[in-house]
């Protein structure tokens, strides 16, 4: 790849293409029924309260995970369990030691497929919900080739952190899934006003052209790894984000995220990287390029990411109840962002 077509690559973390023919998601994931959100905490909350959960009810995440993710859990007055994570980011421990629930929840980290079977195990034994928590896997697929999010009893999305919109989430329910579909309309959610300021940025960074790239990374910096923030949500249109969407070709985005591992992948092994996957597989769309790296590497990759107009955050925010004693692999993951 020439120089040139680093920095038109390099751009388009601010600049994406756009479709090249409008598309729906219930086209890409029929014939699972969608609903939209806001944000991915409230998918996940209506799918815990359409399969009935409520107070008393105790719900298992891995405790490699956003805080934010668990208040879809305890906004309905569940509790919050946890199983352990490997540095792999595979279930740390075999699934029979797992504490009960009535719901667990797997993670497809940062658009990378989970290997379910230790969860259908699990599920089989206590009759739990099975959630897939793919918001960070928009467009990619499993193994087999089945979409990520359609794998289990409900699946989240968080379309915000893959194409450039100023917010949105969906709910899918998977074919045969053991819980029902919300009413459609029902629930729909908008951006808060910083997500929506950061729209209007993207905007203007993409008629400004490539000069402006670098403005908006310094804006970009210090914005965390693109989770929630507070719960405020404005009501929306449900057709605003059911209707056909003009961003984020889904076969364009696919390539543009590869390409922009493979790219960083090339960038930060000589300088002392350790990517916490192998391998970027076949049917990946990552959302990140995810690493890990030791004392003056890191800085070194840091900087040198910098220079390139690409942020560097670290992910995730762990739970208060998780951090106190988290191990070192829970710590030390840093990502380079491939959407501002």
């Amino acid at each position: 790849m020439s120089g040139s077509d680093d920095r038109a690559l390099l751009a388009t973390v601010y600049c994406p293409p756009p479709a090249r023919e409008p598309w729906t998601l219930e086209a890409l994931l029929a014939p699972a029924p969608v609903r939209y959100f806001g944000l991915g905490r409230a998918a996940m909350t209506e799918a815990f309260r359409a399969a009935g959960l409520e107070g008393g009810s105790r719900v298992l995440f891995p405790a490699f995970i956003c805080a934010d993710a668990t208040h879809a859990a305890t906004a309905l007055g569940c509790s919050v369990g946890y199983y352990g994570v490997a540095p792999d980011l595979a279930p740390a421990e075999d699934e029979k030691e797992w504490p009960e629930a009535a719901a667990v929840v797997a993670v497809d980290y940062f658009g990378f497929a989970q290997d379910l079977t230790p969860f259908r195990r699990y599920v089989s034994r206590t009759r739990a919900l099975l959630v897939e928590d793919n918001a960070h896997g928009l467009f990619s697929r499993a193994p087999d080739g089945a979409w990520l999010g359609l794998r289990g009893d409900a699946g989240v999305f968080s379309l915000r952190k893959t194409i450039a919109l100023p917010y949105g989430a969906a709910l899918a329910i998977p074919p045969g899934s053991r819980v029902p579909a919300p009413p459609q309309g029902a629930f729909q959610h908008g951006a808060p006003l910083r997500h929506r300021a950061k729209q209007a940025l993207r905007a203007l960074g993409c008629a400004t052209g490539g000069g402006a790239l670098r403005a908006l990374h310094k804006l970009a910096r210090g914005g965390g790894g693109g989770g929630g923030g507070g719960l405020e949500e404005s009501l929306m249109p449900p057709s605003a984000l059911a209707a056909p969407l003009t961003l984020g070709d889904p076969e364009l985005e696919v390539e543009r995220r590869r390409a922009l591992y493979a790219w960083c992948d090339r960038q930060a092994r000589p300088l002392g990287a350790r990517p916490v996957f192998a391998s970027l597989p076949s049917n990946a769309s990552p959302f990140t390029y995810a690493y890990r790296a030791d004392g003056s590497a890191a800085a070194r990759i840091e900087e040198h990411f910098d220079r390139a107009g690409l942020d560097v955050f670290c992910w995730p925010e762990l739970p208060r109840e998780v951090e106190t004693n988290a191990p070192a692999h829970y710590r030390d993951v840093r990502c380079v962002r491939f959407l501002w």
